[in-house]
């Protein structure tokens, strides 16, 4: 499995099917994964270990699907951190309401072309339990991508005739 870059923590731009996907972890029902959280809870009580410290996979040691799945969900939440604090800079670079309107429009189309090109790329695992993880690597590779687009177009330097105006 690749390495994924680490970028700053926030995201937003996570559809809520695409969310629920990448949750699903195989639990039946939620008072399975509540009884069993209660059970993991008062075990790592009983020995002195915080529960969030043990809610969070070692990514460079995982081998259990949930801890993979959970490492990559986390490195596409990064990302997309990353990517909303570009794109409100590169929105605050432009004050007329006009180009404000194109950019929002055009970031709507590129969430809505993401998820459906990752749902169309992952389609194959659709049942399995790889599937959340390979959805998640796929929204984090495309959100690194649109990332350095996004950048690019803030760091433009006057004159450049690729740039925004």
């Amino acid at each position: 499995m690749r390495r994924l870059e680490h970028v700053p923590e926030k995201w937003s731009h996570f559809s809520d099917k695409n969310m629920l996907q990448i949750n699903k972890l195989g639990a039946k029902s939620d008072s399975i994964r509540s009884d069993f959280a209660l059970a993991v809870a008062i075990l790592l009580a009983v020995a002195g270990v915080s529960p969030a410290a043990a809610q969070i996979p070692d990514c460079a040691a995982a081998k259990s699907q949930a801890d993979l799945t959970a490492c990559a969900d986390r490195e596409y939440h990064k990302s997309d951190a990353a990517l909303n604090q570009a794109y409100a800079r590169l929105k605050a670079k432009f004050p007329d309401p006009k180009v404000q309107e194109t950019l929002v429009a055009a970031e709507r189309a590129w969430i809505a072309y993401r998820d459906r090109e990752c749902e169309f790329e992952t389609g194959g695992t659709a049942d399995g339990t790889i599937h959340p993880m390979l959805l998640a690597l796929c929204l984090n590779e495309k959100t690194l991508v649109h990332t350095a687009e996004v950048t690019r177009q803030l760091n433009c330097q006057e004159g450049d005739p690729s740039c925004v105006h």
